[in-house]
């Protein structure tokens, strides 16, 4: 059973929605570093899908944090990476993105310094995999732009790049128009391969979604 439009839409919205409780606390200062807020988010999404069922599929979550020696003192290019797969008898696919963060409302622009540093980052990002985003968190959302629209651009105020809203995101990568199938190091098709992954990639957070179908762990199963 393939992975539906309808299925891929309702379970990016639902993913979507379970980061609206951050950008509540995001507005009422309760959350103020871009770090806090990913990681806010990332668990956001992943209790929410965690054992989330819809059109006969049935979705885990996990997050991965890389808790070893030196790992607040790596220099990142990314700040968390996102990795997908899809498990049916017709169909079968394991992919990831690698993401920077970076608060910016809109109407307001990095300045020149800011802006290279993102550069460097999304240059770093983009040696491993084209498929480099920067979520950009505001109050009124998270938005999505691509990490080689940052380095094109000359301008600050990133709301001004081709952007996508996180469920618009989201479905794109759950419906694989986004999402490096093992190239550029990202090879994530086991836990021990994704915290791989993340050491080659110096990323320091990783959040795993996974959708089965009812058939294939029927058959996995017996």
């Amino acid at each position: 059973m393939l992975l539906q439009p309808g299925i891929i839409q309702t379970a990016s919205r639902e993913a979507a929605e379970a980061v609206e409780s951050v950008l509540e606390a995001y507005r009422a200062g309760d959350v103020e570093q871009e770090a806090a807020f990913t990681d806010r988010m990332l668990q956001a999404i992943v209790q929410r899908m965690r054992d989330y069922a819809s059109g006969g599929y049935r979705w885990t979550a996990k997050t991965f944090t890389d808790r070893g020696p030196g790992a607040q003192e790596k220099v990142l290019g990314a700040d968390f990476m996102g990795v997908f797969s899809v498990q049916s008898p017709d169909f079968s696919v394991v992919k990831a993105f690698l993401a920077q963060a970076k608060r910016l409302e809109p109407g307001r622009a990095l300045d020149s310094e800011e802006l290279g540093r993102l550069k460097n980052q999304c240059d770093k990002m983009l040696q491993r995999t084209p498929d480099s985003f920067v979520f950009i968190y505001s109050r009124a959302q998270v938005i999505v732009v691509p990490a080689i629209s940052v380095i094109a651009y000359s301008g600050g105020d990133l709301h001004a790049l081709h952007k996508r809203r996180l469920a618009q995101f989201l479905e794109e990568h759950f419906a694989c128009f986004i999402g490096d199938r093992f190239g550029g190091h990202l090879r994530t098709d086991t836990d021990q391969a994704i915290i791989a992954a993340m050491e080659r990639a110096q990323v320091s957070r990783a959040f795993r979604l996974k959708a089965a179908s009812a058939d294939y762990i029927e058959v996995r199963s017996s």
